[in-house]
């Protein structure tokens, strides 16, 4: 419950590292959509941090190990 815990903190600090961008596309907006919009940011936001592994994130020499292919 712990890990939870913190991924939701995780994705509220994310979330208010982001809230000055909403507001500026919110100011951009019809006013009758703005909060509909926000909401809708504010949940692609969610999904996209749930989708992402930061935990199985590789190494330096992993990566380059792994992705050397690219490198030619």
């Amino acid at each position: 419950m712990e890990k939870e815990q913190c991924n939701i903190e995780e994705i509220i600090e994310v979330l208010e590292m982001f809230e000055e961008k909403i507001q500026k596309i919110l100011n951009q907006t019809i006013y009758k959509e703005q909060d509909d919009l926000a909401q809708e940011i504010r949940l692609k936001i969610i999904e996209k941090l749930n989708t992402l592994e930061f935990r199985d994130i590789p190494g330096f020499w992993n990566f380059i190990e792994n992705n050397k292919s690219y490198q030619d």
